[in-house]
């Protein structure tokens, strides 16, 4: 059986992506962006800790990625700069809280980026693993 390429966006569908978000919202549109920058996958991205980012060398630790796995995956400075102008003085704790006060869920969002790509216009309907494939 031969098998098919994985769905992806072009160029300028990432772009309408990641700046679907209004302005003002800086959680929705870091999200997206680490999504994509970094090729998280989606449970990585709700579990993401402040401590396991390393503004310095400029990498992320990713605890207990697939197969249990850790691995660090390296962030632009534009990334680092939008990351730490979200958190500004907290240094401990989960980096994406949900409106209740604990971790996003994945299913929140697969919810976002779906919304978030429809309102960007893009046709395929969209899922944070696209983003992981795109990078």
């Amino acid at each position: 059986m031969p098998k098919k390429l994985p769905k992806y966006l072009k160029l300028r569908e990432v772009t309408k992506l990641l700046n679907a978000p209004e302005r003002n919202n800086l959680r929705d549109r870091l999200i997206l962006r680490v999504l994509y920058r970094c090729g998280l996958r989606v449970s990585e991205l709700c579990n993401l800790r402040i401590e396991d980012i390393d503004f310095e060398d400029g990498i992320i630790v990713v605890r207990g990625g697939k197969g249990g796995k850790d691995r660090m995956v390296p962030v632009d400075d534009q990334t680092l700069d939008m990351i730490e102008h979200y958190i500004g003085d907290d240094t401990d704790g989960i980096l994406f809280m949900s409106a209740r006060g604990g971790p996003l869920s994945t299913r929140q969002v697969e919810r976002l980026v779906r919304d978030y790509g429809k309102k960007a216009g893009i046709k395929q309907d969209i899922h944070p693993h696209m983003l992981r494939h795109t990078f």
